[in-house]
């Protein structure tokens, strides 16, 4: 890539402030600049575990986006550099354990009182941006890191004790390889920091956000220090002469301003991608983006336009161009309407508090960031109903005379609030030495880790400890071994981890799933039970949400590919060929059959005694289909409860139960 230091060819063009290149934002975004080098009040809550390879990974991105001519200050991939900014306060974070390059797992892993997060932090999306030439050797070192970090026993384990930083709209196939992406959409638990919410992302090949376990980041944007300074190069005409050309161009196309404002484009992406009945349906309506235009075409006061190409496609002059002229805009406008765009939702959300611009967020799918804060927390919630407008999509017709309803006391107290909240938001600190805008902000780094401590401190969350994690395979651990009924003994049944796994939790979700690989039964179940049903049923209970201990029985030697299944779908376990280890039959004689069958409960014995007319009938058939599973369940939760009383179980039949999430 062409050299782009102060005084190369497109630094004469462009405008290239020296606390805008990536070396220094990766720098000013670090835990020593954003928080001074103090260490958390109170403590670690939670240990950071990062591969040390991803520190050599990111390192020679960063000196590559450096270089490059096409990712100066105002680019709009420049959007997706929070994959650096985030990895960055991680990486020299206090609560940071060591992780030698000679070990499968850090020191701290065996021994930690707090819950160890390993995280995955990579610059997945700067490496699409490069030539095919110069991304090669990049990715091929991405992905080989990847695959080795998701074979690891402690992934196998446990994917909630995992962190995926996933700041991309690209497919996740191109970001992280086509083996690296099925493990990463099957695990379940898998922590998420990404900027869509469940939902947001409907395009095919998108990553699928987990509803429960996804917390969603701002976008970042360039420094309000830096467009105000730019600015003010273009008001004395200090600019290159061709950017001021570039930008007399471009502020005919953005617009000067306006008390209600919104200039974007609406072209042929997205009226493939929004599909308002769902993924690959026709779209139901038209795209929001088009019913504001309509909505506003007549009001006074607003300069609400969208046009059919792409505003900055024509090269960084060009793009930094437009993104000035845009900034300029949304400076001198009152209310910025942010609709969705090819996502839920959109950098110009963050643009237009950073521009004292009241946001009008129209976008029903939009997750906000940091939304669940709790506001008695030091730093504030994010109020983000104080410091902007939400309008839904069903209601944009309505809008003009919404915003035309609110007064200028209104309007400060709205702006206020965002200032206020843009504190939480930006993941930059000034330059030492400078005067700290928005009062100290840079409070994103913090706000992550405050999340991820919640999640993996919750009762579901990280729970099952990384001091256990065997060296073994865990596809060989998770199987009892097999013995006949007269070897077995019932304490044996149920293993020890897992009824460790559902104290912790206090839930279990208990299925019979007896699909073996010959699909053959011997005692007389109903129907088979496909292999592909049981693992569908397993990912669509995982793909929900739920994260906590899951036990499935099997009559037989469960298959292969359903143990497989079990190994990377979180705390799972297969307890199978239980016709061996059970009883298969009542009693068949005596006096002492209450003694005999006392595993079952006195009700469930009268009930027996009644339709048999005696205990001691010598012709008792064996038991079969139902009547086995209902045995086994007795079993197994039996010893559960012995050892989890407090836990809430829900027994599912796997064949017809699918788990599923709504979009919204």
């Amino acid at each position: 890539a062409v050299s782009a230091e102060p005084g190369s060819a497109s630094c004469r063009e462009l405008l290239c402030p020296d606390d805008a290149t990536v070396s220094s934002l990766v720098a000013r975004a670090s835990y020593a600049a954003v928080e001074g080098g103090s260490r958390p009040a109170g403590g670690c809550a939670v240990l950071l575990a990062i591969p040390p390879l991803t520190d050599e990974l990111r390192a020679r991105t960063i000196a590559a986006l450096d270089a490059a001519p096409d990712f100066k200050f105002g680019n709009g991939r420049r959007q997706f550099l929070p994959e650096l900014l985030l990895a960055s306060y991680f990486a020299d974070h206090p609560c940071r354990t060591p992780w030698p390059e000679t070990s499968a797992l850090p020191p701290a892993a065996a021994s930690s009182a707090v819950p160890v997060l390993y995280v995955f932090a990579l610059p997945a999306h700067a490496l699409t941006m490069f030539r095919p030439s110069e991304a090669a050797p990049l990715l091929k070192q991405q992905w080989q890191l990847l695959e080795g970090l998701l074979a690891s026993p402690a992934f196998a384990r446990s994917p909630s004790c995992h962190v995926l930083l996933h700041t991309s709209t690209a497919k996740l196939r191109s970001v992280f390889g086509r083996t690296s992406r099925a493990k990463l959409e099957s695990a379940s638990g898998l922590i998420a920091l990404s900027f869509e919410g469940p939902g947001g992302d409907r395009r095919l090949g998108a990553y699928s956000a987990p509803a429960l376990r996804t917390r969603t980041i701002p976008y970042f944007i360039e420094e309000t220090r830096l467009v105000e300074q730019a600015l003010g190069q273009f008001e004395r005409g200090a600019a290159p002469a061709q950017l001021l050309a570039a930008f007399a161009r471009a502020r005919e196309a953005a617009g000067l301003g306006a008390r209600i404002y919104l200039r974007a484009s609406f072209g042929k992406t997205y009226s493939k991608t929004y599909r308002a009945g769902g993924r690959g349906k026709a779209p139901a309506e038209r795209h929001p983006r088009e019913q504001l235009s309509v909505a506003f075409a007549h009001v006074p006061g607003a300069d609400v336009l969208i046009h059919s190409s792409q505003l900055d496609a024509d090269g960084p002059l060009a793009q930094q161009a437009t993104f000035l002229a845009t900034m300029a805009a949304m400076r001198n406008s009152t209310f910025c309407l942010v609709p969705r765009g090819i996502t839920a939702t959109s950098r110009r959300l963050f643009e237009s508090l950073a521009m004292g611009c009241v946001p009008v967020l129209v976008s029903d799918s939009s997750a906000l960031p940091f939304s669940s804060r709790n506001s008695s927390r030091e730093g504030g919630a994010a109020n983000w109903d104080s410091a902007i407008v939400r309008q839904p999509e069903a209601q944009i017709a309505d809008l003009p005379a919404r915003l035309g309803a609110i007064s200028s006391a209104q309007v400060r107290a709205l702006k206020a609030a965002g200032a206020s909240l843009l504190r939480l938001l930006l993941y930059v600190a000034p330059p030492a030495g400078s005067e700290r805008s928005h009062a100290g902000g840079a409070g994103a780094g913090r706000a992550v880790m405050e999340e991820l401590s919640r999640l993996a401190q919750a009762k579901s969350g990280c729970a099952l400890s990384m001091s256990a994690v065997p060296s073994e395979s865990r596809l060989e651990t998770r199987r009892a071994p097999a013995v006949t009924s007269q070897q077995f003994r019932m304490s044996e049944l149920v293993p020890a981890e897992l009824l460790r796994a559902v104290a912790s939790s206090e839930t279990l979700v208990l299925t019979v799933c007896s699909a073996s690989d010959s699909q053959k039964y011997s005692r007389g179940q109903k129907r088979p039970t496909a292999v592909a049903d049981c693992v569908r049923w397993l990912r669509s209970l995982r793909t929900a949400g739920y994260t906590g201990p899951v036990l499935i029985l099997g009559g037989t030697r469960s298959a292969g590919a359903l143990v497989n299944a079990a190994a990377s779908h979180g705390p799972t376990w297969v307890i199978d060929e239980l016709e061996a280890k059970l009883p298969t039959s009542p009693p068949l004689s005596g006096p002492d059959l209450r003694n005999k069958i006392a595993v079952l409960p006195g009700a469930a014995f009268e009930n027996f005694e009644k339709r048999t007319g005696s205990p001691g009938l010598q012709d008792l058939v064996p038991l079969s289909g139902n009547q086995l599973r209902l045995v086994w369940y007795i079993y197994t939760l039996r010893q559960i409860a012995a050892a989890a009383p407090d836990a809430r179980v829900l027994a599912v039949d796997a064949r017809d139960v699918h788990f599923q999430v709504s979009a919204s």
